[in-house]
């Protein structure tokens, strides 16, 4: 009996030597992780319900080289409401020069959390913007055209945000024209067909 006893105390120590913990190697400070549990860095939100962001400002940078020149401000209401407001101006060539100037509000409805995940977007657009055509071989008609859209328009995207705040989001969607134009040669108003929208940007949420 004596002997089994001494079996057991030895290989009883034997096991805790050998159920030391690692060592530490880095301060749990440096470390990404929630209660203990490892996470990546800059998914750590991925895993909390309450995210305390609230506000977002965000841009197109690809915009600034071809001539959008825009910004965005977005707010969040509750976890999966926001309100955005969006100002951007125009002055591009394609086939001629346009400029202007775009106003959109809209309420992004997140089915995840606000600023994360998939979201649909209603809103409207005022837009503005004069149209002057090449003229490649000088007898064309170069006068410059306006035009003006304002309409509802909605969208449905994804949302990416980083533990650090820095995000981007896609966009892609329709729009219609409720302001009266002038009848195409198929009979029916401008305003009556959907023309397509959307956006990409990268901001930052705080």
């Amino acid at each position: 009996m004596l002997r089994i006893v001494t079996v057991v105390g030895v290989l009883t120590a034997a096991t805790a030597a050998f159920a030391q913990p690692a060592p530490q190697t880095d301060d749990w400070n440096n470390v990404s992780h929630i209660n203990g549990s490892l996470v990546k860095v800059g998914e750590r939100h991925e895993y909390v319900k309450v995210d305390p962001k609230r506000f977002n400002i965000s841009t197109n940078p690809i915009g600034f080289l071809v001539g959008f020149y825009g910004l965005s401000v977005q707010g969040k209401v509750s976890e999966h409401v926001t309100l955005r407001g969006n100002v951007e101006f125009f002055a591009y060539e394609f086939f001629g020069r346009t400029t202007g100037h775009e106003l959109a509000a809209s309420m992004p409805i997140y089915f995840r959390r606000a600023f994360s995940g998939p979201f649909i977007e209603p809103g409207f657009i005022y837009q503005e913007t004069q149209e002057t055509p090449w003229d490649l071989f000088g007898d064309g008609d170069s006068t410059p055209v306006a035009h003006t859209h304002a309409g509802p328009s909605m969208v449905f995207g994804w949302h990416w945000t980083f533990d650090s705040g820095l995000n981007f989001a896609v966009a892609l969607g329709g729009t219609r024209n409720m302001n009266r134009q002038p009848m195409t040669d198929s009979g029916e108003y401008q305003s009556d067909v959907p023309q397509p929208t959307g956006y990409l940007r990268i901001g930052y949420a705080f």
